[in-house]
């Protein structure tokens, strides 16, 4: 980086610096990230933060142990976001409570009771220090232990496209604004004592009500669960059944959960996916595959009726239709335009097919059950469904400027770059025969179209059906993917071989 710019950044951006941060924690290396970087603290303790944050943008900041070593892979984390410019941000490590504190007060969090005089010579002396640490700062005294952010680089700009709709707003509703420190929280707020995934939320409020209360749950993201529960309390029987099979209804309601305000229900989407993949928060994954299939089950029936009102033959009738009796604009295109940008981000090819995100799925909330659906699947027809819709209808221009057609058109052109995505390709039989030999490809057709019809179920199972025949054969298929020639060779000559196959699933 060019020095002038350097200097720049340095004199304008946040800087983050962390005082008394450990090499280890129980003989595990210390991992601190901001955004989608992440450092070993391994420099005989050395790393005291990170400096050139962009300012007026959102960032995320953890730090905790790495796995192995005794150590937990617990982490605790904030978001920072910074107004005015050469803002300092000063953390203190708390080594007792393997957390990091702004202040003094909220180090002891009420286990000592210190009269009127005391707390006011430790506020004094703590507003020195902070004075002195925020002077070395500018002085550059740190500069050779604080990080430098990159700015436009790649791990940046997938960020800003992963948290574009996450407001303060946001954060305030589910109690994570900046400055305010929480930890990931696990999956056993979602699961019953039998592993499975609580869909009775009244049992999560219940205990979250309770007097005993544990601190880490406390210190959790709280998000909107009242919005995306399949059983709200004191539902009635009707309520019930219409939540669980008018998916109209189940998003009109989750809707009016955030205010009726659609930006705050795509941004808190965002939250939780982030909070899931770069903090391991359980919570967030839930929560962010719930309003996922929320969105997407409805985008079909609420494009078609945007396509017929702006195509209609009756452009005044079509006006009118657009206004609802609050005299508010009917127009969903535009949100559901936000809803496949975000979903283009957090799908990313390099990030997602098959790789990071699988894997922390997999360790966070593993799943061995046949009766749910995969995740990729449902949103794959959804898209192709509405993108179908918006795409036969020749009737209206594709200026994506035009005022009244424009949000259809940047839907048509989002929704067909998202399904080029590698997570939400089918497979040709024939690939599927090279991932899995079990399922016999007829090497004596002449064409494509007389090859076996092969479909993907979830979980390992495969329905084959030949051509000429009128019976299906559904294969399961055990055998996995080998990382390499190596642990191939070893699987044929064991015959021990097992599924290793990752799968998206919710009910």
């Amino acid at each position: 980086m060019d020095q002038d710019l350097a200097r720049v950044k340095n004199a304008t951006g946040l800087t983050l610096l962390c005082v008394d941060l450990p090499e280890k924690i129980n003989r595990a290396m210390i991992e601190f990230g901001i955004n989608l970087f992440a450092h070993r603290v391994c420099d005989g303790g050395r790393w005291k933060g990170a400096k050139m944050l962009p300012r007026r943008r959102l960032h995320f900041a953890f730090v905790g142990a790495t796995e192995g070593g005794g150590g937990t892979g617990s982490r605790v984390g904030e978001f920072l976001y910074a107004e005015e410019e050469g803002e300092v941000e000063i953390r203190t490590w708390d080594a007792r409570n393997e957390r990091f504190y702004s202040s003094s007060s909220e180090r002891r969090n009420g286990d000592q009771h210190l009269t009127a005089k005391e707390e006011k010579e430790e506020k004094e002396k703590e507003k020195e220090q902070k004075e002195r640490l925020i002077l070395g700062v500018k002085r550059g005294d740190f500069d050779a232990e604080l990080g430098a952010y990159e700015e436009d680089s790649r791990e940046d700009l997938r960020w800003r496209s992963l948290v574009s709709l996450i407001d303060l707003e946001c954060l305030k509703r589910c109690e994570v604004e900046p400055g305010v420190m929480f930890v990931p929280g696990g999956v056993g707020r979602c699961l019953d004592a039998y592993g499975r995934k609580k869909r009775l939320a009244r049992d999560v409020v219940e205990e979250e009500g309770a007097k005993e209360e544990e601190e880490e749950d406390r210190r959790t993201a709280k998000f909107t669960f009242k919005a995306t529960t399949r059983v709200p309390e004191d539902a009635s029987a009707e309520m019930l059944t219409k939540i669980h099979v008018d998916c109209r209804f189940r998003f009109e309601r989750a809707l009016n959960m955030f205010g009726g305000n659609r930006e705050a229900m795509l941004a808190e989407q965002q939250l939780a996916y982030v909070l899931f993949f770069t903090f391991g928060c359980g919570k967030g994954l839930e929560q962010w595959k719930e309003l996922t299939v929320i969105i997407a089950n409805v985008m079909v029936e609420y494009m078609k009726e945007e396509v017929e009102r702006k195509t209609g033959s009756e452009q005044s009738a079509m006006k009118d239709a657009r206004i609802d009796q609050k005299g508010e604009e009917k127009e969903f295109s535009s949100f559901f335009v936000g809803f496949l940008d975000s979903l283009e981000a957090q799908f990313n090819d390099d990030a997602t097919n098959e790789g990071t995100l699988d894997e922390v799925v997999s360790e966070l909330a593993p799943s061995n059950s046949r009766d749910e659906k995969q995740l990729s699947d449902i949103l794959r027809d959804a898209i192709s469904k509405s993108y179908h819709v918006v795409a036969s209808s020749p009737s209206f221009p594709r200026d994506v400027d035009d005022a009244t057609y424009g949000w259809l058109a940047r839907f048509e052109t989002t929704a067909k770059r998202v399904l080029h995505l590698k997570i939400f390709k089918k497979r040709t039989p024939r690939e599927l025969h090279n991932a899995h030999p079990t399922l016999i490809v007829d090497h004596d057709a002449e064409t494509e179209d007389e090859q076996p019809l092969i479909v993907e179920l979830p979980e390992g199972e495969y329905a084959r059906m030949d051509k000429d025949e009128d019976e299906m054969e559904v294969v399961v298929v055990v055998e996995a993917e080998a990382e390499d020639k190596n642990n191939i060779a070893k699987n044929e000559n064991s015959g021990n071989t097992h599924q290793n196959r990752m799968s998206w699933m919710v009910q």
